[in-house]
Order: structure tokens, then C-alpha cells, then sequence
């Protein structure tokens, strides 16, 4: 495994480059900006997410790496924005299997059980 630094950004990439192949983080960060997507690249976080194409309300986030609180920081501001109704991502990232679960979840509802299990874990 690469050596972990501390930000999120570094750690991320390279933790997804380690499992997906060299050069999958640029490729994915050039998607979701091309979608007129969302990349947050902050220490604490990394996601790159952008609306799924059959739905515009719907945000697919294709990656995330950071802490709890990280995460829930970056979905209060992406909510804030009221692009979005609802959140998606893939369940078991990195299986292996050739099909992996969506999961889809109500924006304000994840977001708000993000932010109380980050205050619960400090």
C-alpha cells in the first residue's frame, strides 16, 4: 500500500490509482469536471462527484476519501447549492464484481445522518 502523508488528496489518489490501475484518478477527475461536475480537493477530503446524466437532481459521487467530518462538511456545501435531491455511490468499490450496487439515498437525509455521526465520533 503507498504511504499514507496525511491529505486527503495525495492519500486518495494514490489509494485510488493502487486499487483501480495508474492513472484512474486523473482519468476520473477529467469526467467529473467534463459533466459539469463537483471535485473537492481539500486536505481533510477528496470527492470527485458529478449528476448522473439520466437525472440531473441526482449527484453520483464516483469517489470519496477524507474523515467523517470531512465528508459530511462536503455534503452540507454541494446540498447548500440546491442543485441536488439526491445522493448516489456505488456499494463495494473495488470488489471486483463486474456489476456493483447503486445505493440512492435522499440528499438532506444522508446529509443530516452524515453530520450527526461525525459530532458522535469526535
Amino acid at each position: 500500500m503507498a504511504e499514507i502523508t496525511g491529505n486527503a488528496v495525495i492519500d486518495g489518489a494514490r489509494l485510488l490509482d493502487e486499487v483501480e490501475g495508474e492513472g484512474i484518478a486523473e482519468t476520473w477527475l477529467n469526467l467529473c469536471l467534463s459533466q459539469g461536475g463537483w471535485v473537492v480537493a481539500m486536505p481533510w477530503v477528496f470527492i470527485m462527484a458529478y449528476p448522473r446524466p439520466e437525472d440531473e437532481r441526482e449527484l453520483y459521487v464516483a469517489y470519496a476519501y477524507g474523515d467523517l467530518s470531512g465528508l459530511a462538511w462536503a455534503a452540507r456545501m454541494t446540498f447548500a447549492s440546491g442543485r441536488f435531491d439526491r445522493l448516489s455511490f456505488r456499494r463495494g468499490f473495488g470488489s471486483g464484481q463486474e456489476e456493483e450496487e447503486r445505493r440512492v439515498y435522499d440528499y438532506a437525509e444522508f446529509m443530516n445522518r452524515m453530520e450527526r455521526l461525525a459530532r458522535r465520533a469526535k
